[in-house]
């Protein structure tokens, strides 16, 4: 059982390679997990570095420039696991717009019931921390919005 394992990524994104005034932009993503025993703690930190010309930038297939995911786990039995993920998101390319940010958070539950199925199911309450311009990539909640609901499920086969 590693105490502790990071997975990293690098982007670099150029529109105009051979033009005398190329299109750049950077991103960075950590997604750290923590483990002891039955307890865990996994995390993810994106950020995209964008010209603060929105049209000098090149285009990332990445709806928002920041976002931060944590959730704290605990094993129960060898097939089941829940945990608690709690997220931040700007919602927006535009680092001049802070109105579109929300939170995320809800219950999530792992299941295995054999060793080539894993499911898991979420439940999570979206909260608006702006006025909701609807100008949002991921959410284009408006200020008439005061909370909003997510469900999901994925079930994947191992062959």
């Amino acid at each position: 059982n590693d105490l502790f394992k990071l997975h990293a990524v690098y982007g670099f994104f150029d529109d105009q390679v051979a033009k005398s005034n190329p299109k750049i932009s950077h991103t960075v993503l950590a997604e750290p997990t923590i483990s002891k025993g039955k307890f865990s703690v996994t995390g993810a930190f994106f950020y995209a570095f964008l010209t603060d010309k929105m049209g000098n930038a090149s285009w990332i297939d990445v709806p928002e420039r920041l976002f931060v995911y944590a959730e704290p786990a605990v094993q129960f039995t060898e097939s089941l696991k829940v945990g608690v993920m709690g997220e931040y998101h700007t919602n927006t390319l535009d680092n001049n717009n802070d109105n579109n940010e929300f939170a995320y958070l809800g219950p999530k539950v792992y299941f295995t019931p054999t060793e080539f199925i894993d499911m898991d199911f979420f439940a999570a309450a979206i909260l608006p921390m702006g006025d909701g311009d609807g100008t949002g990539t991921l959410l284009n909640y408006t200020e008439d919005d005061n909370f909003l609901f997510d469900f999901g499920a994925e079930v994947i086969f191992k062959f």
